[in-house]
């Protein structure tokens, strides 16, 4: 595009110059400002990782508090069957417990309901046992039919031991309202990628396994490969696809038991501070121009009409018109 004119030249200069300086200073600052937040971002994700690792494991540590407490009393001490058998019946209810019993050194449990199970190959039983405090998974239980988290303390130096049954939508309820944002959500999973908390109790009922899942769903890809760094006791923040959103997560271990804890979000309500900061740079850029634009325009004015009257007068005298020069009515010489 050619201007014929000094001002639309003037006001075409100045405004690139000034859209240039806009764009420039808009990127390096929007660039500048979006890593600190993202960084901000991420301390956050691992710190609400942190602390929900932390809640669970206290919980964790509540349980067997409580059951070591038990199994200190004098009255689990004695070995003597009824006994225990009316202690552990009245603790069952005062802890809101699904079943309390008693191991024998062959793996056999007596519970205080007057049911029994043969739990001598599980590890953690076998832990128990061997004088050490074990602790299961959150699995669902057939028998019972829901899903079950077993706790197992010595007896002194016995040979048996104290065994606790809870619900095991305990930890769903726990992590329940833990995540980033408005939309937030927290899950935890075990080191073999077991769901075994999350605020869709379905996936816990349902034993979910997005590990196994991805082997049929290529989309699980990238989630399961965060799972799977959970169950190794790493700590960090990623994002992946899910359901057609990509989605924030840090993570952590617990230190209690094999698991990890995510606290994430969607990927809209963790950068809507950025999305925010770069709507107003936009704003804020579009006022810069038009008031450069304006001061332009005033500015070529100016500069053009005295311009406009030098060639005007220029032109007349070429012509042979003197008429508008002016002269002094003496000279001095």
């Amino acid at each position: 595009m050619k201007f014929k004119s000094i001002s639309q030249k003037v006001v075409a200069s100045s405004f690139i110059l000034i859209l240039i300086a806009c764009l420039s200073l808009g990127l390096v600052a929007y660039s500048g400002s979006t890593s600190s937040i993202k960084a901000e971002i991420n301390q956050a994700l691992i710190k609400l990782a942190e602390d929900g690792a932390l809640l669970v494991d206290s919980h964790i540590g509540a349980q067997v508090a409580v059951l070591e407490t038990l199994a200190a009393a004098e009255e689990i001490r004695s070995m003597d069957w009824e006994v225990q058998k009316r202690v552990l019946a009245r603790e069952q209810r005062r802890l809101n417990v699904l079943k309390l019993g008693i191991v024998e050194p062959g793996g056999n449990v007596a519970y205080a309901d007057g049911t029994s199970a043969q739990l001598g190959d599980r590890d953690y039983i076998k832990k128990a046992l061997e004088g050490k405090t074990g602790i299961s998974s959150i699995f669902t239980c057939r028998e019972i039919g829901q899903p079950i988290m077993i706790f197992a303390v010595p007896i002194g130096n016995s040979g048996k031991a104290l065994v606790s049954i809870i619900d095991g939508l305990f930890f769903s309820e726990v992590i329940d309202g833990k995540g980033f944002g408005e939309r937030g959500y927290a899950f935890v999973a075990d080191g073999n990628g077991y769901t075994v908390a999350h605020q869709n109790v379905e996936n816990v009922i349902n034993e979910d396994n997005i590990i196994e899942n991805a082997k049929a769903d290529p989309t699980l890809e990238a989630l399961a490969d965060v799972i799977a760094r959970m169950g190794r006791g790493e700590k960090g923040v990623d994002h992946y696809i899910y359901m057609g959103e990509t989605r924030y997560m840090g993570y952590a271990p617990l230190s209690s038991i094999n698991w990890g804890i995510a606290v994430g979000s969607y990927q809209n309500d963790v950068l809507a501070g950025i999305y925010r900061m770069r709507n107003l740079m936009f704003i804020v850029s579009l006022v810069v121009l038009a008031i450069g634009f304006a001061g332009s325009l005033i500015i070529a004015s100016t500069i053009a009409a005295p311009i406009k009257e030098t060639s005007k007068f220029a032109a007349n005298m070429s012509g042979g018109d003197f008429s508008l020069m002016r002269f002094p009515d003496t000279l001095s010489i």
